[in-house]
């Protein structure tokens, strides 16, 4: 048995990068991201993933793009970069559309942090030339985590 040790052999494995296919994926604008596979994204994935979906919604911009982009969004923390997307999301939908329970959530999770301004989402209100239930159930869903702060700015409002 010339040359073999005892010496265990050991296996490196590269680091499977799911991030770009999971992008490519994102094109074609599913409208449930969570049926595909998302990358376990680190902070350092961050600002890459990031500019990504403004690339692909400035590619489409249209309210099932920015559907599919927020469902991918909602994998990281709050962002500002996501505000006015956010809004239009929520004046693109009309009663009986199918809403996405982790963008309500993103967008109330980024009221609560600061991230977001609801100053903007209770004007967003006031236009009537755009559906606003979704933005007042955004809003709603903001009271009810977020009760104090969010009591303190609807109250400035009147």
């Amino acid at each position: 048995m010339g040359g073999q040790t005892d010496q265990p052999v050991i296996l490196h494995t590269a680091r499977y990068d799911k991030m770009p296919d999971f992008l490519q994926s994102l094109r074609a604008l599913p409208e449930n991201i969570h049926l595909l596979d998302p990358p376990n994204l680190t902070s350092d994935d961050a600002s890459q993933f990031t500019q990504e979906l403004q690339a692909i919604l400035r590619e489409n911009d249209s309210p099932r793009a920015r559907d599919t982009i927020l469902q991918a969004a909602a994998l990281l923390p709050p962002q500002a970069v996501w505000s006015d997307t956010a809004l239009a999301w929520a004046q693109d939908h009309h009663d009986g559309e199918d809403v996405k329970d982790d963008i309500i959530t993103y967008i109330s999770e980024a009221f609560k942090q600061g991230v977001f301004s609801p100053d903007i989402w209770i004007q967003g209100m006031e236009d009537e030339s755009k559906p606003c239930k979704i933005v007042k159930d955004v809003l709603i869903r903001w009271g009810e985590e977020d009760f104090e702060v969010s009591y303190r700015i609807l109250g400035k409002q009147n």
